[in-house]
């Protein structure tokens, strides 16, 4: 049965680089043909279908934003 998109159904999972990765050379190897991780500037993630056909989202969970402006505000303060 085809899965359908809803009130209480998951799309999104955050996780580690390291263990996104790992993420996706696991879908790979079960034959789900992740795409490469992508760079979003915030985060980094990799999208998937399930056999429902599902799209999944798995991301970074460490919001890079607060690094990003970390390193800014040390810029602008010399």
């Amino acid at each position: 049965m085809r899965g359908l998109m809803g009130a209480g159904t998951i799309h999104h999972l955050a996780w580690d680089e390291d263990a996104l990765n790992d993420w996706r050379t696991l879908l790979d190897d079960r034959g789900y043909h992740p795409t490469e991780v992508h760079d979003r500037t915030y985060f980094t993630s990799l999208y998937f279908h399930e056999d429902g056909g599902i799209l999944f989202e798995i991301a970074t969970d460490y919001p890079r934003v607060l690094l990003l402006m970390s390193k800014w505000i040390s810029l602008v303060r010399g």
